[in-house]
């Protein structure tokens, strides 16, 4: 017996343990200054958030913001809890609301664009001949079309409703259905079943390229859709906060809002300025559209209307970079055969081109789960073993309620720890929440159970009397867990092996603690959501293969230790 060896494992297991205190003290405090911006889905789908961020940060040397897209209710709901610093949202009734109850400061116009109902170009309901809002959802109904409704209390959602109150019509039966979900899910699944939805401009032409969708009608002066910025009251970071908020609104943000265009030239957005009046400058944008004689005029080859503001960048006379404003007729449609590509092959140049963005978020997720598992595997490991190992009157019980913790649904870790690290919980003043050791910490919650009721199994199922013989021989009591331990490698390799998969495919948690934050906590499952959501199909299959790559890859190992384990002769 080589007591040596086993004293320095002895050593090494302790040293791993002390790195993990000192790991998880490391994250409680992961950059506490960042502002947490809780902005509406439509801002981030149209991809101006990213936009106004980079632009923000080259002008604020050292700005930190993590920004978290959701619905305007949800992102009230956080500024109501305390666990946001700064919401950008358009859903005025409510922020009014949100203002009049104390949890924020005045709401403050930044931007604005319009809501648009768009469906099948072939418009089987008749909406394009309609000359407001209210006769084109009575259409829909009347016609017994599809209508598919965000259905999440966001501000779009709100707005749909408000619609609907004013056309006296109140939405249900089969042909109106709600998702759920975000304006780009909708905008997907409304382009896959043929069926009308209210949409912001914006997210819709971002998308557009990957729909089979028109804008059907626009221009009613109910649809004006304003976006505001408001500093939640007692923010611990209300000076970064202000700070932010006062770049938006000066004119550089101005300037940055205004110059965010879309692919064919469109601006997305178009920003407000001190004292001036939303109504009177939606009323030049977006003017009523033109008679049904006159639209048809204006149709192009796919039946898709555009309106005759709509922007598109000049190009040389070859007109080599696709339509253009000198060559296009206007109102003309887009020809999307020119900018959509097969998703297997954008895959494929992806993969092989070491796209930054895509291996930015293999590598987080990679360093994510690894540090996870680590965690997992000191905590569980030991755990199992000893239960395997030992003997005690509640044996049975214990290796019951370890069984049962496999079953926790990653869902209910996630809340819970969200619970524990928001702002009104007991560990809010760490900071974590919505960062990388907010993710860390519920991905050790859930590979922890795996880990250690494996390592139990394996434990239990190894030859009672190898303990005894290793104590005969002089080891002591560790040295011969040890030894047993070393005996049962292979398993307790499995047992890692399983505690990594139940992690490194795990999305319910990482959304709900993390909030899928670009470049900080948007790890490979959470961006193939989100790129699917958005119609980036290219990306989500090649972080998909990757995925399956790495999974491929532990069981291969594991197959190749298990093997050379069976070869090799049992000792002592």
């Amino acid at each position: 017996m080589d007591k040596t060896r086993l004293r320095r494992g002895s050593y090494v297991l302790t040293a791993s343990w002390l790195a993990a205190a000192l790991l998880a003290a490391g994250c409680a405090h992961d950059r506490p200054e960042a502002v947490l911006l809780a902005t509406t889905t439509s801002v981030e789908d149209s991809g101006l958030l990213a936009h106004l961020l980079e632009a923000y940060r080259q002008e604020v040397l050292g700005a930190v913001v993590r920004p978290l897209a959701v619905g305007s209710g949800e992102a009230l709901e956080l500024g109501r809890r305390g666990d946001a610093d700064l919401l950008i949202v358009h859903d005025p009734s409510e922020e009014a609301a949100f203002v009049a109850d104390g949890y924020g400061e005045a709401r403050v116009p930044i931007m604005f664009n319009d809501f648009v109902i768009v469906g099948p170009p072939a418009d089987p309901a008749g909406v394009a001949s309609s000359s407001a809002a209210s006769e084109a959802l009575q259409t829909i109904a009347d016609s017994g079309e599809l209508f598919l409704s965000r259905g999440d209390n966001s501000g779009t959602h709100s707005r749909e409703r408000e619609l609907w109150r004013a056309a006296d019509i109140v939405p249900e039966g089969k042909w109106y259905q709600e998702a759920g979900q975000g304006m780009g899910p909708v905008l997907q699944m409304a382009s896959e079943r043929g069926a009308y939805a209210l949409t912001d401009r914006s997210t819709f032409y971002a998308m557009e390229p990957h729909l089979d969708l028109a804008v059907l009608f626009e221009g009613d002066p109910r649809l004006r859709n304003v976006y505001s910025v408001i500093i939640v009251r007692g923010s611990p970071r209300e000076a970064q906060a202000r700070e932010l908020q006062d770049w938006l609104t000066s004119p550089q943000g101005r300037r940055a809002i205004d110059g965010y265009l879309d692919g064919y030239g469109r601006p997305l957005f178009h920003s407000t300025t001190p004292g001036h009046r939303p109504a009177r400058r939606f009323a030049q944008l977006f003017r009523k559209p033109p008679a049904p004689e006159a639209r048809r005029q204006e149709w192009g080859p796919e039946r898709t209307w555009r309106h005759p503001k709509a922007h598109r960048p000049l190009c040389e006379d070859d007109c080599s970079a696709g339509p253009c404003l000198r060559h296009t007729p206007t109102g003309a449609a887009v020809d999307r055969s020119s900018v959509r590509m097969n998703p297997l092959t954008e895959a494929w140049r992806l993969l092989t081109s070491g796209d930054l963005r895509l291996w930015e978020i293999v590598l987080r997720s990679l360093y994510i789960s690894g540090t996870a598992l680590g965690l997992a595997t000191l905590v569980g490991l030991p755990i199992g073993a000893a239960i395997g190992l030992s003997r005690f009157r509640l044996k049975g019980p214990t290796v019951a309620l370890v069984n049962t913790a496999l079953a926790l649904p990653p869902v209910v870790v996630g809340l819970a720890v969200y619970l524990v690290l928001s702002r009104s919980g007991p560990l809010g003043g760490l900071g974590m929440l919505y960062s990388p050791g907010a993710i860390i910490l519920a991905q050790t919650a859930i590979a922890a159970p795996y880990v250690a009721a494996i390592s139990l199994a394996a434990a239990t199922e190894m030859p009672p009397d190898l303990q005894l013989q290793a104590r005969a021989l002089g080891a002591s009591r560790l040295e011969a867990v040890l030894v047993t331990l070393r005996e049962a490698r292979a398993s307790l390799l499995a047992a890692v092996a399983a505690g990594f998969g139940a992690i490194i495919s795990e999305v319910g948690a990482v959304m709900i603690v993390g909030g899928n934050i670009l470049g900080e906590t948007r790890v490979m499952t959470t961006a193939i959501v989100l790129e699917t959501r958005r119609g980036n199909f290219g990306l989500a299959i090649a972080l998909g293969a990757i995925l399956l790559t790495i999974a491929l890859a532990i069981n291969l190992l594991l197959v190749s230790i298990r093997r050379a384990d069976l070869r090799r002769p049992w000792s002592s």
